[in-house]
């Protein structure tokens, strides 16, 4: 919120020629009691923006028929507002434009009575935004760069936009938090270029509350051939990196296929089919049968060379 220097000042005149300041009044405690000698009178000073609304709640409490004079005049001297003689009450003023203005409290009417008054003061600051980066002498580039504000009234969000010109360009954020600042991100693939910028704030629920910054300059630097060198150098590295992961996993699966026991092996076998298997040939020594030629009868003796029935020779 914007800081607004209000000067609440306590003085007094006695007569028409010397004047002295009786006390200072802070703004964090504005309700306070004064009293006002016969034949003087007390002003506070307030510097306030066209729109601002300052509440005065007053009232004579003690002297004379508890009346004083009441009026606000501004910083030449010219009485804007004369409300009379007032006893008690509460005024709403509506400073027409920016300015420092003094309200009074005469008693100069009373040549023999004091007056003690009970006075409080209240503002309301129109709603108002001010700007304060970029200026104009500002250069916007790659990276983050501030945009800070300040404001008066009740402003909850702002809207900031850009402008090239009085050319609207876009939205730089819809609704943005009103506190006071805001990092906007400027990346190499941005094409703003020139010195014709301008950024615009707007009250996010009302737009017709809204201000624009100086003009400034955007200057963003393309992406270099070092960059890019260093992208494909990242690149490269990442894709060497993989070939070697999966090269270590797939030799670990190899070592561990070789580490395998009997037990593991043939159980692999059974569920794989095995296309070409080794045979082993064994010798073995077959009995020899012998038969007679004309009858047909298995000869025992070996020995004979004739059937012994028949007389017809073994074969």
């Amino acid at each position: 919120m914007k800081k607004k220097n209000i000067i609440l000042t306590l003085a007094m005149v006695l007569g028409f020629s010397s004047s002295f300041i009786i006390s200072a009044i802070g703004i964090d405690d504005p309700d306070y009691t004064e009293t006002i000698p016969p034949g003087s009178y007390l002003y506070f000073m307030f510097n306030l923006n066209a729109g601002d609304i300052l509440t005065i709640e007053f009232e004579v409490i003690a002297g004379g028929n508890k009346d004083i004079d009441l009026y606000i005049k501004n910083s030449n001297g010219d009485t804007i507002e004369n409300y009379g003689r007032v006893i008690s009450g509460t005024i709403h003023f509506n400073a027409p434009y920016d300015d420092d203005f003094k309200v009074y409290f005469s008693n100069t009417f009373s040549l023999i009575t004091s007056k003690t008054v009970e006075i409080s003061f209240d503002i309301t600051y129109a709603k108002s935004i001010i700007i304060y980066s970029p200026k104009s002498t500002d250069t916007f580039d790659n990276g983050y760069n501030e945009i800070s504000w300040s404001t008066t009234g009740n402003i909850n969000y702002v809207r900031i936009e850009l402008y090239k010109g009085a050319i609207f360009s876009e939205v730089i954020d819809t609704m943005e938090y009103n506190d006071g600042s805001y990092s906007w991100y400027l990346s190499s693939s941005d094409t703003y270029d020139g010195s014709n910028y301008r950024i615009k704030l707007s009250d996010y629920y009302d737009d017709s509350i809204y201000t624009f910054s100086d003009y400034f300059t955007i200057e963003i630097e393309p992406l270099s051939n070092s960059d890019n060198s260093g992208v494909q150098l990242f690149w490269w590295l990442l894709i060497f990196s993989s070939i070697g992961v999966a090269s270590v996993v797939a030799i670990a699966l190899i070592y561990r296929y070789r580490k395998r026991t009997p037990n593991e092996i043939i159980s692999i076998e059974k569920d794989t089919p095995v296309k070409d298997k080794s045979v082993k040939l064994q010798e073995k020594e077959l009995v020899k049968i012998t038969y007679c030629s004309s009858c047909g009868v298995e000869i025992l003796d070996k020995i004979s060379a004739f059937c012994p029935k028949y007389g017809a020779p073994i074969k």
